[in-house]
């Protein structure tokens, strides 16, 4: 059946090649077009019981009938494609392609898709102002700003490539091929990162091939970010500023996918930024963040990282990523909400592109063998995006607020440890502080007594009190006045926090002198079966 179909599509095409007048050209490309239905449905009702060999038949047809000149005969190309990327998305053909006809089938959707693109993609560093030379051999600008203004000033038909349907099929084609186990991905990956990222950087707004270009951009990134590191800062440098301009895309699983692209390039940015070979990109690292922290604070409540995403592990122990890779010391992502999972990682990857650019372009005081004048004005320089990042945690504006103060935690975990910092941190615990801490741990105290916020507030007592910021006996006054009157000034709610903060209390009353007629025990066991309340959904989820 196929190759009558073969042989059908063969005669049409020639005949269709050789027809100059209009009407005929439109009758053998109606009969073209039909045969390529036909194609396809054939295709599509017995792609699951074709044999290798059958496969590998269809495949070679394709790339031999379908290019005409610079493009892809026009009757049959889109049907042609979709039954290919049919093939291929049946796994068993896919993992039984070689590498020879991966190459092939590789190098047919590269080539189309930047010829429909009309794309010409240079080094991403030529485009750089720090560049030697000042190379500018780019057709396809790779800066956010000169990008925008195109579009502006230029009709789509003259600035940017349209794209089209067959280009779209091509991409998902690709995505396929660099989805299979064995892949030579090494061998052609300059090949299909041009493509990929001309493509990415040639369209100004989200189409149906986005989501899979950034896939097949993953899937490469996950081999060469240890297998060609030059490659890999060159995606870094072209990539960032697409990421800037497409990350408010309402689509989940499309801003999952580049948030993984972001975490693949994030060392070589780290690195491009550090060693301060690229100020260009250093600005559109700048753009990012900005779009980052505005995509983050205009989001709905709901969209946000919840307090019940979370749990609270004990202050005393060392805190290991390997156990809990979602974590801080101060608290941890609590397991299997895939959602949270993603609410998680957008404040972790703004603090670590805010740690970027406050770290890059200076050490400590004196370590670059320069005056000390200097050192100090480099350090101003460079803090300002923490110090934006503290404004906005003071902001009036609640949105700008949550997204700040969650953004922090993630900063300050990630900031270099260097002497002033080690000392400031250890005379958290100097006696001149204690008036501090024991207002903090009033303020505590009366919001325990909130529902809203009666845990967090717990979690910071337990703080405070297992790293002796406070001293037990400098508020067991307040404890014992807390535990007589606990139905009014003890915790709203019976969490994890609130229960670990009582029994900290009771080991620490322990250890000093106490009267005996408070009898606490008795309290908080009262207080626990008042406040318990299995069937509520916030404590049949605390309890695990």
């Amino acid at each position: 059946m196929f190759e009558a179909i073969f042989r059908a599509v063969v005669k049409e095409k020639m005949i269709y090649a050789r027809q100059n007048k209009p009407s005929l050209v439109k009758s053998v490309g109606g009969r073209l077009s039909l045969c390529a239905s036909v194609f396809r449905l054939a295709v599509e009702q017995g792609v699951a019981h074709i044999r290798n060999k059958t496969f590998k038949a269809l495949s070679k047809h394709v790339i031999d009938i379908l290019p005409q000149g610079d493009g892809l005969c026009e009757p049959i190309s889109l049907d042609y494609i979709k039954a290919l990327r049919t093939c291929l998305a049946c796994s068993p053909h896919a993992e039984h392609i070689d590498k020879k006809e991966w190459a092939t089938l590789a190098r047919f959707c590269c080539t189309h898709v930047e010829s429909q693109l009309g794309l010409l993609i240079g080094d991403p560093e030529s485009a750089d102002e720090d560049a030697s030379g000042g190379s500018r051999n780019v057709r396809l600008s790779l800066s956010r700003e000169a990008s925008s203004a195109s579009r502006r000033s230029q009709p789509p038909s003259q600035g940017v490539p349209r794209l089209n349907h067959d280009s779209e099929e091509l991409m998902l084609c690709l995505e396929i091929l660099l989805k299979t186990p064995n892949a030579p991905i090494v061998e052609h990956d300059e090949m299909v990162v041009k493509t990929i990222l001309g493509f990415l950087i040639s369209q100004p707004t989200v189409t149906r091939a986005h989501p899979p270009a950034f896939t097949a951009l993953n899937s490469v990134l996950e081999v060469i970010t240890t297998n060609n590191i030059s490659l890999t800062a060159k995606v870094a440098q072209g990539i960032v500023p697409v990421l800037a301009k497409l990350w408010d895309s309402k689509q989940p699983t499309f801003r999952e996918q580049m948030m993984i692209t972001l975490i693949y390039i994030l060392p070589q940015i780290r690195t491009i930024i550090s060693k301060g070979r690229s100020r260009t990109l250093r600005r559109k690292v700048e753009a990012l963040s900005e779009a980052l922290f505005v995509e983050c604070s205009g989001r709905a409540d709901r969209d946000q990282l919840q307090l019940d995403d979370l749990v609270f592990p004990d202050p005393l122990k060392t805190f290991g990523a390997g156990i809990t890779p979602l974590g801080l010391q101060g608290f941890c992502l609590r397991k299997g909400n895939q959602r949270a999972e993603m609410n998680w990682i957008v404040p972790q990857l703004m603090a670590t592109v805010v740690s970027i650019l406050d770290r890059s372009g200076g050490g400590p005081p004196g370590s670059n063998g320069g005056a000390p004048e200097e050192d100090r004005n480099k350090r101003l320089k460079v803090s300002k995006n923490f110090e934006e990042l503290m404004r906005n945690a003071r902001s009036m504006i609640t949105s700008r607020k949550l997204c700040a103060l969650q953004t922090l935690p993630f900063l300050v975990g990630q900031r270099d440890m260097e002497s002033g910092d080690c000392a400031f941190s250890k005379s958290a615990s100097d006696p001149s502080h204690r008036p501090i801490w024991n207002q903090i741990w009033q303020l505590c105290a009366r919001y325990s007594a909130n529902q809203a916020t009666c845990r967090a507030a717990c979690h910071l007592m337990r703080i405070v009190l297992a790293v002796d910021l406070v001293p037990y006996t400098e508020i067991s006054k307040e404890v014992d006045a807390m535990i007589l009157s606990i139905d009014l000034s003890g915790p709203a709610n019976a969490v994890d926090s609130s229960l670990a903060v009582w029994c900290l209390i009771l080991e620490k009353r322990n250890t000093v002198a106490h009267s005996s007629i408070l009898q606490p025990g008795e309290r908080l066991l009262q207080w626990l079966i008042s406040k318990w309340r299995p069937g509520m959904r916030w404590f049949s989820g605390f309890a695990s």
